[in-house]
C-alpha cells in the first residue's frame, strides 16, 4: 500500500506540475546561454488590433516546443565567437557583407596579440562590459553565429559556414536578396521566426481571462497592457529602479549604451526573458516583402530610440547590413535537462501498475532544475517498488 501511495503522489505532483504549465530556464552549456523553454504548443494565436496593417492579427502560434535566449547574445559570448572567425592563421571566405565588426559592445581589440589574425577582448575599462549588448549585429553575421553554435564550436571553417544557414545563398541587399529563407532542417540554434519571438515576448499561457480561462496576449512585453516606464535603472546616472526599459530615452553621457544586460531584474517577459523592450532591436529569420523590395523582420525596440514595445508594431532591415540598433536572441532545439525528467515520470505513471511486480525496491529524487512555480518536482522521492 506504501509503494501505491507513493506513485499515486508522486504522479499527482508531476501532473499538478504540467498543469500550472510553469517555465523552466537552463543554461546550455555548448552555447553558453541560458534559455527559457517555450511550451503551450499551440497557443492561441494573437487576435487583437493590427493598426498599423502588418499583418500581426493571427501570427504568433507555435506547434511545437523550442528555446529562445533569457538575453540577448552578450559581448562575452560574441567576443568567443569572433575570436574564432578572426584569431587564426586560415583566413575564412565569406560572401560579400556577412561578416560586420560590431559598433556597440563591451570589447576592444586585443593590442597585446601579435597573430595570427586579429584577436578581441572584453574592455577592461567599462563596468560590466562581458553583459553588454550587441549593437550592429547584421542577420547574415547572425546566422554564421548559428553555424558556428550548430557545429559545436568547431575551429574547422567549415563550421561557419553551413549547418543552421547555408552562407553560399547569401548575396544581393536590397530590394532583393537570396538568402535561405529560413533555417535549415535539423537545425540545433537559430534565429527565431517572428512567431517565435512574438510568442516568447508577449503571450501569457497563465495570463487569467475575464471569462475564467488562462493564455492570452498582453500588449507590452512586460506583462502589463500599460506602457513601461523608461529610463535608466537604479544605479545608473539619472536611473531609479521604478524604471523599467533601456529604450525611449537618450542622455547627453550615452548612458544607455553602459547598462548590462538584465540590469531591470524585476521586468520580465511571461516567459522570463530579460530586455525585450529595450538594448538592441532583435532579428527574426521571418521576411517581408511588399512592391518595393524584401527585408528580415526585427522587433523589439532599441537603446537611444523612440519606444514602440506593443505586439502590434515590428520592424524591418536589410540582411547585410549591421545597423547599430540590431542585435540577436538566440533560439535552440537543444532540450531543457528538466524536460527529460517530467517525460521519465509521465511514462512511470502511465506503466507503472504493469511494472510495478517486475521492479525491485528503487528510489530516485525527481528534480527540475531552474523549475520555478507554485508546484516543484525538487526533492520529490520517488519510489518506483519498496517505501519511501
Amino acid at each position: 500500500m506504501r509503494t501505491t501511495a507513493a506513485a499515486v503522489v508522486t504522479c499527482l505532483v508531476a501532473n499538478a506540475t504540467l498543469a500550472f504549465a510553469q517555465t523552466s530556464y537552463f543554461t546550455d552549456p555548448n552555447s553558453g546561454v541560458e534559455f527559457s523553454r517555450i511550451g503551450s504548443v499551440n497557443n492561441a494565436a494573437y487576435g487583437g488590433s493590427d493598426p498599423f496593417n502588418i499583418g500581426v492579427t493571427g501570427r504568433g502560434s507555435v506547434g511545437y516546443e523550442y528555446s529562445i535566449g533569457r538575453f540577448e547574445v552578450t559581448t562575452a559570448q560574441w567576443v568567443e565567437f569572433y575570436n574564432a572567425v578572426y584569431a587564426r592563421a586560415d583566413a575564412i571566405s565569406f560572401p560579400a557583407q556577412t561578416l560586420w565588426t560590431p559598433t556597440i559592445w563591451g570589447a576592444v581589440r586585443d593590442t597585446s596579440y601579435t597573430g595570427p589574425g586579429t584577436r578581441y577582448r572584453i574592455n577592461p575599462n567599462v563596468a560590466n562590459a562581458a553583459m553588454l549588448p550587441v549593437g550592429g549585429i547584421s542577420w547574415r553575421t547572425a546566422a554564421v553565429y548559428c553555424n558556428w553554435l550548430h557545429n559545436n564550436k568547431s575551429s574547422d571553417a567549415s563550421a561557419f559556414l553551413s549547418g543552421a544557414y547555408d552562407v553560399s545563398t547569401f548575396s544581393g541587399g536590397f530590394p532583393t536578396f537570396t538568402d535561405q529563407a529560413s533555417r535549415s532542417e535539423g537545425a540545433r540554434y537559430w534565429i527565431p521566426s517572428w512567431d517565435e519571438w512574438m510568442k516568447a515576448a508577449h503571450y501569457d499561457q497563465n495570463r487569467l481571462n475575464s471569462d475564467g480561462s488562462t493564455g492570452g496576449w498582453w500588449t507590452y512585453p512586460h506583462m502589463s497592457d500599460l506602457a513601461p516606464t523608461y529610463g535608466p535603472p537604479a544605479g545608473f546616472p539619472g536611473g531609479s529602479a521604478a524604471n523599467q526599459a533601456n529604450t525611449g530615452f537618450a542622455t547627453p553621457t550615452r548612458v544607455e549604451y553602459t547598462i548590462p544586460l538584465g540590469a531591470y531584474e524585476n521586468v520580465q517577459s511571461p516567459w522570463g526573458l530579460f530586455d525585450v523592450a529595450g538594448a538592441t532591436s532583435e532579428w527574426t529569420e521571418t521576411i517581408v516583402r511588399n512592391p518595393a523590395g524584401q527585408w528580415r523582420m526585427t522587433d523589439g525596440t532599441s537603446w537611444a530610440s523612440d519606444a514602440f514595445d506593443q505586439v502590434f508594431v515590428r520592424g524591418s532591415d536589410q540582411p547585410n547590413l549591421p545597423f547599430s540598433s540590431n542585435g540577436l536572441r538566440l533560439a535552440t532545439s537543444v532540450p531543457s535537462p528538466g524536460a527529460a525528467i517530467v517525460g521519465v515520470i509521465s511514462m512511470m505513471c502511465l506503466g507503472s501498475r504493469r511494472r510495478r511486480a517486475a521492479l525491485g525496491p528503487t528510489c530516485t529524487r525527481a528534480t527540475r532544475p531552474g523549475f520555478a512555480g507554485l508546484v516543484s518536482l525538487d526533492n520529490v522521492l520517488v519510489c518506483l517498488d519498496g517505501n519511501t
